[in-house]
């Protein structure tokens, strides 16, 4: 998804993703106190790489309801 919306180059998409996770997880960390990924500081998780970004939608809709 990164390579189709985002253009990053299919040779530095894993390097680069693995670098913006850790800036976001620094950042998490330091303002919440909490530890990035653990899925009891979210109040909703979803794997849209299993389920699809359309699904996710439906679900996280019905879920604000």
């Amino acid at each position: 998804r990164a390579v189709a919306e985002y253009g990053v180059s299919s040779d530095k998409v894993e390097s680069k993703i693995h670098h913006r996770d850790k800036i976001r997880a620094e950042h998490y960390n330091k303002c919440t106190f909490q530890k990035w990924g653990e899925a009891k500081n979210y109040d909703l998780c979803l794997n849209s790489d299993g389920i699809g970004i359309e699904k996710s939608i439906a679900l996280i809709l019905k879920a604000a309801e």
